[in-house]
Order: C-alpha cells, then sequence, then structure tokens
C-alpha cells in the first residue's frame, strides 16, 4: 500500500509540474509583456546599495581609485534617465592629483573629467548582460582591464532603463536600443570621434552592441574603431533555446522544427546574427569561453562566420578543431596554422590548447579584421581573469590603431 501510494504521490507531482510548466509557458506566449521581465531581470538588483551619486559614483567600493570615476546621466529621446560611469585611464591620475581630490567640488571634477575625454585616444563604450547593474563584481574587473590597455584609454560603462540608477522602466528591445544610441552620442558630444569609439558588450550586451554597430553603419555611414563581444549569442531566441538557467525552451532543443517554432514565439530578438553581417568594415574580436554553459560556444562562431562571410562574398566553412586539416607553421610561441583552401581565415593555436585564435585572412579595401579566441577553460563571467584574453585585446585594439604606452 505504501508503494502504491508513493507511487501515486509521484504521478501526481509529474502532472503537477507538466501542468505548471504548460501553464507559464502559454502565458508568456499569449501575454508577451511579461517576455522582458524573464530576459533582462533587471529586478535583480545586485550588488544592493550602490552609492551612485557620491563623488565617485561609488566605484571606490568596488577597488577604483579616488578620483578616477563619476557617474554621469544621459537622457534619452523618450525622456528616460540613464545613469553611466565614465572611467579614465589608470595611469591619468597621478599621486599628486589623487591627494588634490579630496578637496574637489563637483564642478572641478566634471570639468577633469571632460577635458580629459575630449583627448581620449580610444573609448571602450560598455554594455553589460542581463541582471545586476553596471557594478556587478566581473564587469568592474573587465573595466579595470581596459583602462590599462593605453595611456589615455576610457571606459563608459552604461546601465540600459530599467537597471542601475537609470530610470525604472521595463527594459525592451526598442527601449535599450534608444539607450544605446542615446549613449554613443553622449560620448561623441564630448568631443570624441566615432573613429576612436569601440563597443564593447558581454552576454545580452552583444546583442544591443551588435545592432548598435549595424545601425550606425546603415542609418548614418559611421564607422566606429571596432566591436568587442564577449560570450555573445547569434539571437535571442537562440540564447533562450539553450539557456540553463531559465530553462522554459529546452524541452524543445533537440527537435528542431518544434524549436523554430517555439523561438518565433520570443518576442525580443536581437537578432545579432543577421546585425553582423551589415557593420561594413568594423573591426570585430569574438571572445568565448569553452567552459561557457550559459551560452554555448558555438553561437559566437557563428558570428565570426557571419560577419567573414559578408566580408568575402562567400560563405566560410565550419571553424575546425582538427589539426589534421592544418598546414602548420611554427612562431616563436606558437603556433600558426593556416586552414585548408577558401577557408577565409587562418588559426594560431596557443601553448597546450590555452586558446584558438581565428583570424580573418585580410579582404582588399576592407580594414575590418574579424578575429575570434576560443578560450579553453574561460566560462561565461570569467573570461576577464584569463591573461590570453588581455593578450589578444591589446593584440587587436593595437592592430586597429591603438596608442599603448
Amino acid at each position: 500500500m505504501r508503494r502504491a501510494n508513493k507511487g501515486l504521490a509521484l504521478i501526481r507531482f509529474a502532472v503537477y509540474a507538466v501542468s505548471s510548466y504548460a501553464v507559464f509557458l502559454s502565458a508568456l506566449v499569449f501575454f508577451p509583456e511579461f517576455q522582458p521581465h524573464l530576459i533582462y531581470i533587471n529586478w535583480l538588483r545586485v550588488p544592493w546599495g550602490v552609492n551612485w551619486s557620491n563623488m565617485d559614483g561609488g566605484a571606490t567600493e568596488f577597488g577604483f581609485l579616488a578620483g578616477t570615476v563619476r557617474t554621469v546621466k544621459m537622457t534619452t529621446p523618450d525622456n528616460v534617465t540613464l545613469g553611466a560611469w565614465h572611467i579614465l585611464p589608470s595611469i591619468k591620475v597621478p599621486q599628486s592629483v589623487r591627494i588634490a581630490v579630496q578637496d574637489e567640488d563637483e564642478v572641478s571634477r566634471d570639468r577633469r573629467f571632460t577635458t580629459e575625454l575630449a583627448s581620449a585616444t580610444r573609448v571602450f563604450l560598455y554594455f553589460h548582460g542581463n541582471a545586476g547593474n553596471r557594478a556587478t563584481y566581473h564587469r568592474t574587473d573587465f573595466y579595470k582591464m581596459l583602462q590599462k590597455i593605453g595611456e589615455r584609454s576610457h571606459v563608459v560603462a552604461v546601465d540600459y532603463r530599467g537597471f542601475g540608477d537609470s530610470d525604472r522602466h521595463v527594459p525592451s528591445e526598442r527601449g535599450v536600443q534608444i539607450d544605446a544610441v542615446t549613449a554613443f552620442d553622449w560620448v561623441t558630444a564630448q568631443g570624441v570621434d566615432a573613429s576612436k569609439i569601440v563597443l564593447v558588450g558581454h552576454s545580452l550586451g552583444t546583442g544591443v552592441a551588435t545592432w548598435l554597430a549595424h545601425n550606425l553603419t546603415v542609418s548614418r555611414g559611421i564607422h566606429g574603431a571596432g566591436l568587442l563581444l564577449l560570450a555573445a549569442y547569434a539571437s535571442m531566441p537562440d540564447a533562450a533555446l539553450g539557456y540553463p538557467m531559465m530553462p522554459l525552451l529546452w524541452p524543445f532543443k533537440h527537435h528542431p522544427d518544434i524549436a523554430e517554432k517555439a523561438k518565433s514565439l520570443v518576442g525580443e530578438k536581437w537578432d545579432s546574427a543577421n546585425n553582423i553581417k551589415q557593420t561594413g568594415n568594423w573591426p570585430v574580436l569574438l571572445l568565448h569561453g569553452r567552459g561557457d554553459y550559459e551560452i554555448l560556444p558555438w553561437q559566437s562562431r557563428a558570428l565570426f562566420r557571419n560577419a567573414v562571410s559578408a566580408r568575402y562574398g562567400r560563405q566560410t566553412p565550419e571553424l575546425s578543431k582538427d589539426l589534421s586539416e592544418f598546414d602548420p607553421t611554427r612562431g616563436p610561441d606558437d603556433v600558426i596554422v593556416s586552414v585548408k583552401p577558401n577557408a577565409n581565415y587562418q588559426v594560431r593555436i596557443y601553448p597546450r590548447n590555452e586558446g584558438w585564435l581565428y583570424m580573418s585572412h585580410p579582404v582588399k579595401g576592407d580594414s575590418g579584421k574579424v578575429w575570434y579566441l576560443d578560450v579553453l577553460h574561460a566560462g561565461h563571467n570569467s573570461l576577464g581573469k584569463f591573461q590570453i584574453v588581455d593578450d589578444v585585446i591589446q593584440e587587436w585594439e593595437a592592430s586597429i590603431g591603438g596608442v599603448h604606452r
């Protein structure tokens, strides 16, 4: 009798679980206005208690030197106020200035930051992933990497609507697109030429950065310094299909026809796979950890292939991981290999397979090189901890005209 009761209890639980899943999924289909809450997760406001309004924008709590960060406010065309950090290059605040900032008022601080920004040789405009805000810990670590790249490399990290100290509107694809354009226009309004701006995106933010590069190219004929994408996805429906943190579409992923139908019901598209094809000659660097189980690396590989194919005018084959297909030529510190004919790219394999760097062959009349670094041990949020990532970003940045110490 006990076994029978236990069996019935398990059946009831299974029916309850399946029914709940079906009801929840149906609600998202018939009431798509709920979808953004699960995609952007802006309601998860961590870290809490950041003092955005103090002289350093709360950044000293996260390891930044006093006097190197300020909070700025931007207003969008639809009258939403966004909060952002403007971060100075790490070497631009000598000890004498750090002592002086103790008595610096807000007007003097803003004058100092504005003057420095106008003379920037590089500005990294950073778009973060879902949940949290611009102060989330792995993000602040990455800003510190970027601010050390050159003598005059600034970082501007913006919070979309609904995040951080930005106005508490529910984010949407169109709303965040407006936010991205507003952030770019704010930087150029400070006297920074578009040719000095690298758009940086992580996770969710890769769709934002790629869309912005596409929009600037198609709508304004603007070509920035580059597009730097960490843990990118091909599209939001593709990301949703394999996202393990909220696996609503996982049951369909191994059934192609059903999967395509399920993907069509995702309202937020962020179609980077198509947008990256129309980024003109923007240089592109994609970085992805092989241990990323939130967004699988195939999605960055797909973006690399689409970007390279668009520039060559012919399809780039799947990225090979089979050494038998390569004709190796050894360099002093690593291995440079060329792939089979018509592959449109070559590969650098680092010692002990620490990383594979795929690099597009030069295209006549096109300065927009496309690189993709596959990092063996990195995960979704840990790319910034790897020296190989720092090294490749610096090499790529120098190759697109960066100025270094």
